[in-house]
């Protein structure tokens, strides 16, 4: 959440390989398949907000929420489906270009292995616990956090708009952005604000309240881990 694009992501690959001695392609694989059940969350947050909100300008762009839930919905399916039971004909296919890169030993380590790893671990007992728990924990924790941070601030938040900003805000973050989402978590919420056709000005404030609730919720046991773990790091076991 601290570092630009997904370097977050990546520490936390790399943090996996070292903690756990998992080859890195293994660990992407795990990677890829957090990602998918997060779009599948999105999605599904999504949807439902757009079945709660009753509000005419929401209505009015129904559609819009529709067809963007199938089209991820109808993405990830596509996704899963060709690694899932098209990885060896695509990896057949990408052999030789490797080969011709003079890249064969890097295509068999990483390449091969992640397709392989990652085919195996996309199964419905993998994928269903996580997937649940992640729903369950968005459209509780998460949007209840929403709307307590909102009227922190003064702006009353339903619980279903606050299904929306929590879409939006996901969105603004699926993208690589500044280091912890500045700015691009900010016009996502702002977005949705305007798309409920509230104030931009009380989603600026929400988005920066909503910002500053997280921002110390991960930071203070991150400094806790990370300083426990310089004073007890030379200290032997």
């Amino acid at each position: 959440m601290f570092l630009p694009a997904r370097g977050g992501d990546l520490l936390r690959v790399h943090y996996s390989h070292v903690v756990a001695t998992m080859p890195h392609a293994e660990v992407l694989s795990r990677l890829f398949v957090e990602k998918v059940i997060d779009f599948l969350t999105i999605a599904s947050v999504g949807m439902l907000a757009s079945v709660f909100l009753h509000e005419p300008s929401v209505s009015t762009y129904s559609s819009i929420f529709a067809i963007f839930t199938i089209t991820v919905f109808a993405a990830i399916f596509v996704a899963v489906i060709i690694i899932k039971y098209f990885g060896e004909p695509v990896l057949r296919w990408l052999h030789p270009v490797f080969k011709l890169a003079g890249k064969t030993a890097f295509f068999e380590r990483h390449v091969a292995h992640l397709v392989r790893d990652a085919s195996r671990s996309l199964t419905v007992p993998t994928m269903f616990l996580p997937g649940i728990l992640t729903l369950a924990m968005w459209l509780s924790v998460y949007a209840l956090s929403y709307v307590l941070a909102a009227r922190f601030v003064g702006v009353t938040l339903s619980y279903q708009e606050s299904l929306l900003v929590l879409f939006a805000g996901a969105l603004g973050l699926m993208l690589p952005a500044a280091p912890s989402g500045v700015g691009t978590f900010h016009a996502s919420v702002v977005s949705a604000f305007i798309f409920l056709g509230r104030s931009p000005a009380e989603g600026l404030l929400v988005a920066t309240a909503i910002h500053l609730l997280f921002f110390v919720a991960y930071m203070v046991p991150a400094a806790a881990l990370y300083g426990r773990w310089r004073l007890t790091r030379n200290v032997p076991s």
